[in-house]
């Protein structure tokens, strides 16, 4: 059985050439139906679908925000193959002490068809904590289950630890 939902006309009215029939403001019911065949290639490569949503820089934020001076961290997903990606840490800061992000090693793994991914970043010479975090992929953010930092697993109780797409 088909879905309906209402959109808005901007785009569709443009697309369809018929603008100035009810205005901007006007919504159109339209029904969602999908082809077996697309959805037989969705289920075969939802892993490189994910993983090519990936690429681009993150930015660790709480729920609720933080107050300044806190954790400033950004990851950068280089590129991605399939369902691999690779990445680095591009941005460390704790407080108001940076970190050179070169003393830690650059990740790679696959994002798994539930979205879940690991971004594990161990110190290159062991002379600074390493850094794992472990998660689920939604559009643009990435919602952290586990963060770990050296030998602490980080926690705030109420707090939840996200990575979001920087734009």
């Amino acid at each position: 059985m088909p879905r309906c939902r209402c959109m808005t006309a901007t785009l569709l009215c443009i697309t369809l050439g018929a603008c100035g029939r009810g205005g901007a403001d006007t919504t159109i019911a339209t029904t969602d139906t999908t082809h077996p065949a697309t959805e037989a290639v969705a289920a075969s490569q939802p892993e490189s679908s994910l993983a090519a949503s990936l690429q681009g820089a993150w930015v660790l934020n709480r729920i609720p925000p933080q107050r300044m001076p806190g954790l400033s961290i950004t990851v950068t997903i280089d590129s991605v193959t399939d369902a691999h990606y690779f990445g680095r840490l591009s941005h460390y800061f704790s407080g108001n002490v940076g970190q050179d992000p070169g003393r830690y090693a650059h990740f790679s793994d696959s994002i798994r068809h539930d979205g879940t991914l690991t971004l594990s970043m161990p110190a290159i010479d062991g002379s600074v904590p390493g850094l794992m975090m472990a998660g689920t992929l939604t559009t643009d953010t990435i919602t952290l289950d586990r963060f770990v930092l050296g030998p602490d697993t980080i926690s705030s109780g109420q707090h939840r630890w996200i990575l979001v797409r920087e734009r």
